[in-house]
Parts: structure tokens; sequence; C-alpha cells
């Protein structure tokens, strides 16, 4: 039970990481569109998103934030599954170096707060 509320807060994690967002819209590309659309962000969405950014990676990450905003607790999982049926192996693997790498950071983290724990309490 413990494991099936963990994993939401740590898909949120990843993906309400301003750095994955960014990190991962500079490597959508051109398919911001279609992502957007396998992530069922209607048309009407991505025609704004589309009207108020210049640049590729900005309307990629204006839609990537659309769909967090929009999706009642989105998953890494429903990500990759978009990318999947877009046949964009190459973002799945983006996706999931950036989840291997957050969660060593969380946890190395963890470990220097306890061993700064350890020093002061001495």
């Amino acid at each position: 039970m413990g494991q099936y509320n963990s994993h939401p807060k740590k898909d949120n994690d990843i993906l309400h990481s301003q750095e994955f967002r960014l990190n991962f819209s500079e490597s959508v590309g051109v398919n911001w569109r279609t992502l957007g659309r396998r992530l069922n962000i209607e048309d009407n969405y991505l025609d704004m998103i589309d009207q108020d950014n210049n640049k590729t990676d900005s309307k990629a990450y204006s839609m990537l934030t659309s769909w967090l905003q929009m999706k009642d607790n989105p998953t890494v999982k429903e990500l990759k599954a978009a990318l999947k049926n877009m046949k964009r192996m190459d973002l799945i693997r983006k996706v999931e170096e950036f989840t291997k790498w957050l969660l060593f950071w969380k946890l190395d983290t963890r470990k220097e707060k306890k061993k700064q724990f350890k020093v002061t309490k001495i």
C-alpha cells in the first residue's frame, strides 16, 4: 500500500521539476503538437500555445505545462505511453535517464542531510 501511494508522488516530483520540463522540451522539437494530441490536449489549446510562443522549445514547454495543469495526477507512465505511440524511444530514454538522476539526487541529498544531522548532533 505504501508503494502505491508513493508512486504518484515520484511522478509528480519528476514531471513538475522545472529542470525536467526545460530539458525535455528542448528535446521534443517540432513534435510538440503531436505529443500534445497524444496527451489529449485539445487542438484549440495547442493553437493558442502555437500563437503565444515563437520558439519550438517554448511551445513544447507550454504544452507540457498545460498538460500538467489540466490533467488530474499526470504520470510518467502516461507521458511514456504517448511517446511510445509516437515511436520516440529516444525521448522515453531521456525521461528514464532524468527519473534515475532525480531519484539518485534525492537519495544523495538525504544521505548528506543525515551526515549533517549527525555532525551537528555531536
